[in-house]
């Protein structure tokens, strides 16, 4: 198609008609399997991205920034049919920034 062929961040300035994203449009960019790499899934069946909380956009993102995210997790607590859910906190760091672009809370389920 013709978004595989056009790099993201031409596509993200076509949709903004600017050089700076919209912060949801952002975080639902952003790649949220990496919390995955933090967790062995071995026998885990199901994962499922449950949702966000107090998600904070603090500094400005401008196309075609390299950023990174940091994941801790915060509390894991066992629910119904053998899950468990985690709250992670999350921050996203844009590169050569001193704060932080966004902070949020982000919960996942894994069912083992």
């Amino acid at each position: 198609s013709a978004s595989d062929t056009v790099p993201r961040s031409s596509i993200l300035r076509r949709i903004h008609r600017s050089d700076t994203l919209c912060g949801l449009l952002f975080s639902s960019h952003q790649d949220t399997r990496s919390h995955t790499k933090c967790l062995t899934r071995s026998k885990q069946r199901m994962g499922v991205n449950y949702g966000l909380n107090r998600v904070r956009f603090t500094s400005p993102v401008l196309v075609g920034s390299q950023l990174r995210a940091r994941f801790a997790v915060e509390s894991v607590t066992d629910v119904d049919n053998g899950g468990v859910q985690v709250e992670w906190n999350v921050t996203l760091e844009r590169l050569g920034s001193e704060r932080p672009v966004c902070v949020a809370e982000f919960i996942t389920r894994h069912y083992f």
